[in-house]
């Protein structure tokens, strides 16, 4: 290990960002105290100054973020010559308890790209034989892999990439496919940290299985994809059928792949499941192929996160697999698990995995036993869900709901409450950071360099210093923009730029992780999928089970959940009178209460707020309005997000089309005028709902529904909406537009009856 030269460095200085780094993930492990210990007896630096310095971060606990700590630390280091030693002293660090968390492969990567540096966390950390077994593997070999929670899957999967780049296997032929956008950027950011260079210049394809049928599907027709028509679905069986009609230009596009590895395959089936078989046995016989599964986690047999219906049992990609390629396939089974050090979550982990492999076709009494198991395994037991759960939380407390209308109804919960949340589930869109629009919305030169961002960053901190979380360091964003664009260049082309920021969905680098911007996150188990927190509420409700019910489904739900937990495990006992909601034609949810009026010429609903393309995006900055009060509500918007959830109205305006306008619902705090609409599509949503019920209307109000971040809405220069807008928004076609989320109960009134004359 290289050690940086004490005459040219402070060496508190030195601990001070070590014993920070230490802290970036929110705990101090004693394998890293062990580690900074070592180093200070390396660099003569005493014990003592090392307890006053780890002293004072403890104290820092609850009162500032660790990662902003770490970052101004990282600052002392601008000018430093020694910056190849000093990032190894960092990966040091990083793997000495043998776990890399996601906002030290941030840091990392920051240093790497700002430093020039080459580091690599693979070298440091000690892999298990199974693991080696995985990692070490010939590039021509195929395994299926089984690796419960908190194994080390990712980790396993991103070493086997370094491992294949170093056995001479060229990166642009090494494929990764994944299950969601999330996992994709995961993976992404963490093959960086293992091989030491940035992925831009490794050339791993990394992506969906969905986006990634786009690209094989047109770049074999010559096609621009200028606008996809259809779902992915039927783009899926679009490029299955090639493999029939086209299969020498398929045989050619696979021909030079040299390594495929594919993460979550427990979620694959149906026309998925069918496509990627076709896949493997096109490809080359040396190339080989990694799959990644643990079959106690497939949960996504379910048809979405609202019903309790599971589909008919089809033919899983695991048994296809097995199948397909019985004669070559090799299973290695991981064991070591990483995640928790905590032995009641250990024992979840081992004990119901095994229980759910071993027995299926469970009936009442034996998933009863399975939840019984989870709730006294648990660190704590509690109700249902209560604001105070998450009063002070921050993003790594993860509440989870086996359905989405339990989600909407805690958020509403919180939000009434005035307690900042995020949303994670499905049904909600992509949202840029909107940090971008504040920099961007008026630029109108036809580059940008490093230096005039950090300048308009400067210039414009005011802005987004207290509401945008993670904001650390205007370089890290600077990088975000450049890996987005591909390039190394310290100028970046803005109408590049703007056309990678008006793609549908944006940069994933470039988008939050969740709906809303700080807080405690509310979610689904399904979105759950890969994701980890320090505290997990597990919100099921006390009864789980009937005659329609899929136990073994449910009992890979159940264990899905409680092993996202690395410290803590809270069982919480749901909502029992909002575990089933209705779902609109296009997804959205929707309940009645079971507290019903009396009067015929009326019915309440509890509807959902806040999907994909409810807003309509452009109205915020439209000749709609008034454009002092257009100005006025985009420069103020920083003031809203500082305040979340704020609270918000709509009322249907009878001289523009019936839509829905949109009013602060306070009144006179910001600004006592509505500032944008809902889509026309909202409204055919209302229309549907009402019309189940009879000859009802939409509700002529909607309230309240909360304004919970700040987004950037980016358009490319062809938009023709574009002219309606004033100016500097449709020249940059850049501006900034609320994200919002609800789920009020409203108003549906009985159309009345003409009586005839």
């Amino acid at each position: 290990m290289c050690f940086v030269n004490e005459e040219l460095l402070n060496k508190n200085k030195v601990l001070n960002l070590l014993v920070a780094f230490a802290f970036i993930d929110d705990e101090l492990h004693p394998r890293e105290v062990e580690a900074l210990e070592k180093i200070c007896n390396d660099l003569g630096i005493s014990q003592d100054d090392l307890g006053k310095i780890i002293g004072l971060y403890e104290g820092h606990r609850g009162c500032k973020d660790y990662e902003d700590l770490c970052y101004e630390a990282l600052e002392d280091f601008g000018n430093v010559k020694y910056k190849q030693e000093l990032a190894e002293l960092v990966c040091y660090i990083a793997t000495s308890d043998n776990f890399h968390h996601e906002k030290e492969l941030k840091l990392i990567n920051t240093l790497r790209d700002v430093w020039g540096v080459e580091v690599s966390i693979a070298k440091n950390l000690e892999w298990d034989g199974q693991q080696d077994k995985v990692i070490l593997s010939k590039y021509d070999k195929r395994i299926l892999c089984h690796a419960g929670p908190g194994m080390g899957k990712t980790a396993v999967a991103c070493a086997r990439v370094s491992n294949l780049i170093k056995q001479g296997v060229e990166p642009s032929n090494i494929w990764m496919l994944s299950f969601t956008r999330t996992a994709v950027k995961e993976i992404r950011d963490r093959i960086s940290s293992f091989a030491g260079q940035n992925l831009s210049s490794l050339g791993v394809k990394v992506a969906t299985i969905d986006s990634q049928s786009w690209h094989v599907r047109y770049g074999l027709t010559d096609e621009e994809i200028k606008k996809l028509f259809g779902d992915y679905d039927q783009n899926i069986e679009a490029v299955s059928e090639m493999f029939e009609k086209n299969y020498e230009k398929m045989h050619e596009f696979f021909d030079d792949f040299e390594h495929i590895i594919i993460d979550e395959a427990q979620d694959i089936t149906g026309a998925r499941a069918e496509l990627i078989i076709k896949i493997l046995q096109i490809l080359n016989p040396e190339c080989g192929f990694t799959i990644f599964a643990d079959p106690a986690q497939a949960i996504y047999n379910f048809t979405d996160d609202v019903s309790s219906q599971a589909r008919e049992e089809e033919e899983t990609f695991l048994d296809m697999v097995k199948d397909k390629f019985s004669d070559t396939l090799e299973e290695i089974e991981l064991h070591t698990i990483h995640r928790t050090t905590n032995p009641k979550i250990v024992k979840i982990i081992e004990d119901l995995r095994l229980d759910i492999y071993v027995n299926d076709n469970v009936d009442q009494t034996a998933f009863d036993q399975r939840f019984s198991f989870v709730k006294e395994q648990a660190d704590e037991q509690i109700g249902a869900f209560k604001t105070s759960d998450v009063q002070n939380s921050t993003g790594d407390t993860l509440v989870l709901f086996r359905r989405r209308s339990e989600v909407l109804q805690a958020s509403a919960f919180a939000s009434n409450d005035r307690v900042p949340h995020r949303i994670r589930m499905s049904g909600f869109q992509a949202n840029l950071f909107s940090w971008i629009g504040y920099i961007f919305y008026d630029y109108t030169e036809d580059t940008i360099s490093k230096d005039k961002f950090l300048e308009l960053c400067v210039k414009r901190e005011y802005l987004f210093a207290d509401h945008v979380e993670g904001r650390h360091s205007f370089l890290d964003w600077w990088l975000l923009l450049k890996m987005s664009m591909g390039t190394n260049n310290d100028i970046i082309s803005i109408s590049g730029l703007r056309a990678k920021l008006a793609r549908t969905p944006p940069h994933i680098n470039l988008c939050y992780s969740e709906l809303g911007m700080k807080g405690a996150i509310l979610g689904t188990i399904h979105a759950s999928k890969g994701r980890e927190a320090e505290k997990v509420i597990l919100e099921l409700p006390p009864q789980i089970g009937s005659k329609e019910a899929n136990l073994d489904e449910e009992s890979r739900v159940l264990y899905v959940g409680a092993t996202r937990a690395k410290n803590i495990l809270a069982v919480g006992s749901g909502y029992t009178t909002h575990a089933f909601s209705s779902r609109s034609i296009s997804g959205r949810s929707f309940l009645r209460p079971r507290r019903r009026q009396n009067n015929n010429n009326s019915i309440s609903l509890q509807i959902e707020i806040g999907r994909d393309n409810d807003v309509d995006e452009y109205s915020f900055v439209s000749k709609n309005f008034n454009k002092e009060d257009v100005i006025f509500f985009q420069r103020h918007l920083s003031t809203l997000a500082n305040r979340v959830p704020f609270p918000l109205r709509a009322n249907v305006d009878p001289d523009n089309k019936f839509i829905y306008k949109i009013t602060p619902s306070s009144g006179g705090e910001f600004i006592d005028k509505p500032f944008g609409f809902f889509n026309q599509s909202f409204n055919q949503d209302l229309f549907d709902i009402a019309g189940r019920y009879g000859s009802f209307k939409p509700p002529p109000y909607i309230e309240p529904f909360y304004l919970i971040g700040v987004r950037t809405v980016c358009k490319s220069d062809s938009d023709p909406n574009l002219k309606h807008l004033y100016e500097p928004y449709s020249s940059t076609g850049i501006w900034l537009a609320p994200i919002v989320i609800g789920f009020p109960t409203c108003p549906f009134f009985r159309y009345r009856s003409r009586r005839r004359g």
